[in-house]
């Protein structure tokens, strides 16, 4: 498992990270599938992620990444089901709400829904592709040593 600095620092710059001028799905995800594999992570990832959004200058949008941040954390204690359904069926409606509040306050009407729900469903994606990345080869059947000795592209960079 990668140390909680590194994630840390990788939420950091996802916290950074905006498509568009306005959408930010990479920060909620990146949390949410952090959170789901180990939940001392949470701490570091979210201050990580907020600070990501603060250093680029979006209060708006550090605002509401704190705010899923914290309503997240709070469903993971009272829904614990794990795997990606349960990643999903925790990030869907809290994302819905945190960001559908905040694009419908800044762009009222349909484009403020449609920012939201592409928000939503990116962030889904992004959520599930973290938790797969994340998940150590061990999850898979496999080693850390196996899984470099294969030389995989990523890993070949690396060596």
């Amino acid at each position: 498992m990668p140390p909680a600095w590194a994630l840390a620092a990788l939420g950091f710059l996802l916290g950074r990270v905006d498509l568009f001028g306005l959408v930010r799905p990479f920060a909620p995800a990146f949390y949410a599938a952090a959170g789901a594999l180990a939940p001392a992570w949470r701490g570091p990832v979210g201050v990580a992620v907020v600070l990501g959004a603060l250093s680029q200058g979006a209060w708006d949008a550090a605002a509401a990444h704190a705010v899923f941040c914290f309503l997240e954390g709070l469903l993971v204690r009272r829904w614990r089901s794990g795997g990606l359904r349960g990643l999903a069926g925790r990030f869907v409606p809290v994302a819905l709400v945190v960001y559908g509040i905040l694009f419908l306050a800044r762009f009222p009407g349909p484009y403020g829904v449609m920012l939201a729900l592409f928000q939503t469903a990116l962030g889904a994606l992004l959520a599930a592709a973290c938790h797969l990345a994340l998940q150590p080869p061990a999850a898979y059947g496999r080693t850390w040593r196996e899984a470099l000795e294969e030389r995989a592209p990523i890993w070949s960079l690396l060596a």
